[in-house]
């Protein structure tokens, strides 16, 4: 995850004054009631983060079923199945998470 990543992730959660230092060496958040805006800060980051776990099985499923795998009889098919459930659970896990 970029620092334009981050920013950009904070402005959709609802901060609204945000600012880079020149030097880019920091965010500054100059109000210290962002308790909403936090928790929906936080769901993105989440959110985003369990995409990309998910997306390394996707493609490991993808993996298994390039022509490495033809010699076994089912193709692959036990490690794609698992790295398919892989990526289910990550995602799922967001449903018990939704931003408020």
């Amino acid at each position: 995850m970029t620092r334009d990543d981050i920013v950009r992730m904070a402005k959709e959660a609802g901060f609204t004054q945000i600012d880079m230092y020149p030097s880019g060496a920091d965010v500054w958040i100059d109000d210290g009631y962002y308790v909403k805006e936090l928790e929906r800060f936080a769901a993105l980051v989440s959110a985003a983060e369990r995409e990309a776990c998910a997306l390394v099985c996707d493609k490991q499923s993808q993996a298994y079923m390039s022509s490495e795998y033809t010699t076994d009889p089912l193709g692959g098919f036990r490690e794609r199945f698992a790295a398919e459930q892989c990526a289910a659970a990550i995602r799922a896990r967001g449903e018990k998470e939704q931003p408020r």
